[in-house]
């Protein structure tokens, strides 16, 4: 197909039909294609801008060298339209696998001298994703003082790969940042950092924002790093006094840092006719499960909890609970003898519209009894749009 698509290249005078042509060249990403890609020399610009989307479409099927990767480079680097640079920004930051280590310094030479935000947004992150400590103090920078919000959000998110203890200030910085975005990319940073340093710090910001998501996210980090009864119970009250499903749906997911949240938590779910609160809470069951040691009373009470789950009629629930039933990591199959409660759940779906939660029970009946003959579910039938 790419010598093809080639003979059509040199064949054809459109300049649109080009573009296109260059497109689809990188979807097929052989050899071949990757060759042309990096080697053909022009200086049209409705060309550059079709190599350089190829580029990036190759990039997503995870194909790509050497050469081409240096293509990108002197495509964003150079004068060329934002269209052709923005396409071969987004391939550093989509294609997976590449070594970005030769690359740090050329990319935040661009980053630095590029005032299109459009372009400076994709590069933000691919600078993260080099992992290197000369873009640590970019990156910070960005966090902290970039002009559009966007580009701090970016940075914000890959900061991950670096150190907590060199990019701790930066962080609680933006908790301050002018815009709710910023203030929501910063806490859920630290809502998945492992240990924090400044707790004292973190609680004052939790209990003055007024922002529900900010705080539901800074007390998920704080749970997970001490004083858990004390947190417990103030994340308790604000479930309590909130009437925003959203944030108590939050406030649940933030309760997961502590096993003893668990009840709370159960009841939430169960005595809730509002979905997201209900999902969000069977959520954090699981992930109470997985990340905590129970006792085998305990194990019971989270068995039960599952297995009212599976016959809610609750398509969603059922799901989350199957889901995790069948882990065979968790050994669900030596703690539960008598799994007839799982037909029975299929029963109360509402077929075939719940179709999606049945055949994910029918899966976990299949982990506890493989030779087990199960009937095909049928299929809603996909109704096309009419446009």
């Amino acid at each position: 197909i790419s010598i093809r698509l080639i003979n059509a290249i040199s064949l054809e005078p459109n300049r649109e039909v080009t573009y296109e042509l260059f497109r689809a060249l990188g979807k097929t990403a052989d050899n071949t294609a990757l060759n042309f890609l990096a080697g053909y020399s022009t200086d049209d610009e409705n060309t550059i801008e079709g190599i350089s989307e190829g580029i990036y479409r190759s990039g997503l099927a995870g194909k790509f060298d050497s050469k081409m990767i240096d293509r990108a480079i002197r495509i964003i680097a150079e004068d060329n339209s934002d269209k052709a640079q923005a396409s071969a920004a987004h391939f550093f930051t989509r294609t997976q696998d590449i070594d970005f280590s030769k690359y740090t310094e050329t990319l935040i030479g661009v980053f630095e001298s590029f005032p299109s935000v459009e372009i400076r947004l994709p590069l933000i992150k691919a600078i993260g994703r080099t992992e290197s400590p000369d873009a640590l103090p970019v990156l910070v920078k960005a966090t902290i003082s970039d002009p559009d919000y966007r580009v701090r959000v970016n940075a914000i998110s890959t900061l991950s790969s670096f150190k907590y203890s060199k990019v701790e200030k930066s962080v609680i910085t933006s908790l301050s940042d002018e815009n709710i975005h910023v203030r929501i990319a910063a806490a859920e940073y630290l809502s998945t950092t492992a240990k924090i340093n400044d707790s004292a710090a973190l609680m004052e910001f939790a209990e003055t924002s007024g922002d529900w998501r900010v705080r539901s996210l800074l007390y998920k980090s704080l749970l997970k790093n001490g004083r858990k009864t004390e947190l417990s119970k103030a994340i308790h009250r604000h479930y309590n006094q909130s009437t925003n499903p959203y944030e108590k749906a939050w406030l649940l997911d933030a309760l997961s840092g502590d096993l003893e949240n668990f009840r709370f938590i159960n009841d939430a779910v169960f005595h809730s006719e509002i979905s997201v609160i209900r999902t969000y809470g069977m959520n954090a069951i699981v992930d109470i499960y997985r990340n905590f040691r129970l006792t085998p009373e305990q194990q019971r009470e989270f068995i039960s909890a599952f297995k009212m789950a599976i016959l809610s009629g609750d398509p969603v629930l059922a799901y989350i609970a199957a889901d995790i039933l069948k882990d065979p990591e968790l050994g669900f199959k030596e703690l539960i003898k008598d799994y007839l409660f799982l037909h029975e759940g299929i029963t109360k779906l509402d077929l075939p519209a719940d179709w999606e939660a049945a055949v994910e029970i029918q899966k976990t009946i299949l982990y506890f009894d493989p030779e087990r003959d199960l009937p095909v579910i049928e299929k809603p039938v996909d109704r096309p749009i009419q446009w």
